[in-house]
């Protein structure tokens, strides 16, 4: 973001079509608060918003990040990753699930190509971001995969591989080691640690129910 600030939204840099997909996330996420409910009922109040499903919040924001990222080449990066993960996410809270289950998969295939073709430093700043994204990927990708028995990408041969993430990325430097910044770890941090590592185990628990199932 200090990048863009700076520099403003170059054409062929990755950190922009990031901050468009955040950003559109953002107008999705403010308007599930604020919008006009399509209906209201004293027992049952309508969970629905009253933008459509073919002008979902943000699709604005949203298109112009896919245009952009047409021009750029960022295949085998983290920020790659990083952009199907959050594309993912705009698709399924506009309950486009298709493109949702499409967009994931892709992630998760972009993030075994990072993990596979680098000896990744998981101590240093960029090691916890890809960690983070790869849990992000497992989450996502077991999402519709357990209810539905949707065929694997193969990211979860790798759980052992990668450690859980330690949220200290943005106050480490590339090869601080995460036990050094204790005091930089403030009550901001060690909450979305915390919720992060929760579903993490969450998923391992789901995964193990529906192995049983399986095996039954």
């Amino acid at each position: 973001m200090a990048q863009l600030l700076r520099e403003g939204y170059v054409e062929d840099d990755p950190s922009a079509v990031l901050a468009l997909l955040v950003f559109a996330l953002a107008e999705v996420a403010t308007a599930g608060i604020n919008a006009q409910p399509l209906g209201e009922s004293e027992t049952y109040p309508s969970r629905f918003q009253s933008s459509t499903a073919e002008q979902p919040p943000g699709l604005a924001l949203f298109n112009e990040a896919r245009r952009r990222l047409a021009f750029i080449r960022t295949d085998g990066s983290l920020e790659h990753v990083q952009i199907l993960l959050l594309q993912a996410t705009y698709y399924e809270a506009s309950a486009r699930h298709l493109d949702y289950w499409s967009s994931a998969t892709a992630a998760s295939m972009a993030c075994q190509l990072v993990i596979r073709s680098s000896n990744v430093d998981w101590t240093s700043a960029y090691g916890d971001s890809v960690s983070r994204a790869f849990w992000s990927c497992l989450i996502k990708e077991d999402l519709f995969r357990l209810e539905l028995d949707l065929p694997r990408t193969g990211i979860a041969d790798l759980h052992e591989r990668v450690p859980c993430p330690h949220f200290r990325s943005a106050e480490m430097g590339k090869d601080s080691n995460p036990r050094n910044s204790h005091h930089s770890f403030d009550g901001k941090q060690k909450k979305h640690h915390a919720s992060f590592l929760a579903l993490i185990e969450l998923k391992s628990l789901i995964s193990s129910i529906g192995t049983v199932f399986e095996e039954a």
